[in-house]
C-alpha cells in the first residue's frame, strides 16, 4: 500500500504495483529464513508450539500447555473436609 501511494505521488501507479509484488516476494523469502532457523534440528509443529507460548507469555493467546515450573503439590490442608459424593 505504501508503494502505491508514492508511486501515484510520483504518477507512475504501475512502478507501485511492481514495487508492491517484490516486497510480498522478499517477505516470502524473509520469513521462510526465519521459519527455518526457528525448527532447525527440530520435530514437525516445532514453530507454532513455539508462537503459541511467545504469545502466552505476552499474554495475547492461552496455551493449551501447563507452563508453570516450580514445586506442585496436591493442595490438601491437614484438617480440610472431604467433600461429599453424590450417589
Amino acid at each position: 500500500p505504501l508503494s502505491l501511494l508514492l508511486a501515484w505521488l510520483l504518477g507512475a501507479i504501475t512502478m507501485g504495483f511492481g514495487i508492491a509484488g517484490v516486497g510480498v516476494v522478499a517477505t516470502v523469502v524473509v520469513m521462510a529464513t526465519v521459519f527455518q532457523r526457528i525448527k532447525r534440528g527440530r520435530p514437525d509443529g516445532y514453530y507454532q508450539q513455539w508462537l503459541r507460548i511467545r504469545l502466552q507469555s505476552t499474554g495475547l493467546y492461552r496455551a493449551p500447555w501447563v507452563l508453570r515450573t516450580g514445586a506442585w503439590d496436591i493442595g490438601r490442608t491437614p484438617h480440610a473436609p472431604l467433600p461429599s459424593r453424590n450417589r
